[in-house]
């Protein structure tokens, strides 16, 4: 497909987390794709990781820069946020744009401590498209059934969020969000047609 259209594919096997650079010097791709369900691990295997490191310090902050001041900062270590900074970062270096599309824990979507992730993501992307299907296990929900699509406890996002190139500066992002409650079917059945 792709390299009959003069696409190049490359595919690697790596540490994800642990470099800025999945590929090898000198072959970075002009537009940058991402596409994955990075592990939702509140206990990381790659804490202390200098590089994803310093770049959270950037969900640590909120729209205007100010320190969160919260003390329960942890969540913000999470491998799904871990790999939210490292694909943001990915997208933002890349001469083209690029696009971000990741399944994860939905804790995002309107956790407290991550309004510095959500101001983040926001100046660094032009649009941002957020599916929260629901299903915690974790959150007592008033109201009716409503099914984890992929049989976690916490409650699940699809998000989709992408940039022109153009350099690092910021942007102001169009956000859009749809929430599904209900049965595990009937979510299927919505993301399917």
């Amino acid at each position: 497909g792709l390299a009959r259209r003069d696409r190049p594919l490359a595919l690697r096997r790596a540490d994800t987390l642990a470099t800025l650079r999945p590929w090898p010097r000198g072959a970075a791709p002009q537009t940058v794709v991402v596409l994955g369900n990075p592990p939702w691990a509140g206990r990381t295997a790659n804490r202390g990781a200098a590089t994803v490191e310093r770049l959270l310090e950037d969900f640590r902050r909120d729209a205007g820069g100010a320190s969160l001041g919260e003390r329960k900062i942890g969540v913000l270590s999470d491998d799904y946020v871990r790999f939210w900074r490292w694909s943001a970062e990915l997208a933002r270096r890349a001469p083209s744009g690029g696009v971000v599309a990741l399944v994860t824990n939905a804790s995002f979507v309107d956790g407290p401590v991550h309004r510095g992730m959500r101001a983040a993501l926001a100046r660094w992307f032009d649009g941002i498209d957020v599916v929260d299907l629901g299903g915690s296990a974790l959150v007592a929900r008033d109201g009716g059934r409503d099914d984890n699509v992929f049989g976690v406890r916490p409650a699940v996002a699809i998000t989709v969020a992408w940039r022109a190139g153009g350099g690092a500066q910021d942007r102001r992002a169009r956000i859009r969000g749809a929430r599904l409650r209900g049965r595990r079917e009937h979510k299927l059945e919505r993301l399917g047609g």
